[in-house]
């Protein structure tokens, strides 16, 4: 074998230390991820998991920050209270980002939506609208497409229970969901029961905030 000059040892040591480190931080990272499955994780190791997020910009980063690539939007509001408005134009901004589908179950391919296609500059490639009215069509498309975000609009039209959009979530554990939810005369969700835990409705009125500051600016 041919002599290790001193400056060679010193790069091949410099490598293999590289190579530990890595190898050290993998092993953490797994670790960590294990402790996410069992549903514990020390507040150390929570400190040190990354999150894979989007880079939000202009007001949606004022407001949302940076949301991991999987988030949940619920959006919540009285009819006629601009949930829908707000989407449309939320799709648009994300559709810079990735590709995006929009469920439009209320209107359909109307006119209505193609007024609002056209009266907010929405028409691009990354931006699809669908007119699904089906719990098993929407898993059907996900499943055959590659969407980065998925707008159902309404969860109340499609008579979409809690756990389905849940199934849609597992099933799709790279794409963010954003929901439209209807609310009664009385400002609570309408539908099951389940729909209006405190968990949903704390969400939810933080977003139904969130419409009312974007259409202020």
């Amino acid at each position: 074998a041919l002599p290790i000059s001193p400056q060679r040892k010193l790069e091949l040591q410099s490598i293999l230390q590289r190579k530990q480190a890595q190898l050290k931080a993998l092993e953490r990272s797994e670790d960590i991820e294990s402790k996410k499955i069992t549903g514990i994780m020390n507040a150390s190791d929570l400190l040190e998991y990354k999150y894979d997020c989007y880079n939000f910009t202009g007001k949606y980063g004022e407001f949302f920050g940076n949301p991991s690539k999987n988030f949940h939007l619920m959006v919540f509001g009285r009819p006629k209270n601009g949930k829908s408005i707000f989407t449309v134009q939320f799709a648009k901004y994300l559709s810079t980002l990735g590709k995006v589908l929009y469920i439009a179950s209320e209107e359909g391919f109307s006119a209505t939506l193609q007024q609002k296609i056209r009266e907010f500059g929405m028409a691009n490639p990354n931006l699809d609208f669908g007119n699904f009215r089906d719990y098993e069509q929407i898993r059907d498309v996900l499943a055959n497409n590659n969407y980065q975000f998925v707008v159902i609009d309404s969860i109340n039209f499609i008579n979409l229970e809690p756990e389905d959009v849940e199934v849609l979530k597992a099933e799709n554990p790279g794409t963010a969901f954003i929901t439209i939810q209807q609310a009664t005369k009385g400002g609570q969700f309408r539908g099951s029961q389940d729909r209006k835990s405190t968990r949903l409705n704390s969400s939810h009125l933080v977003i139904s905030y969130a419409v009312f500051c974007l259409k202020k600016k």
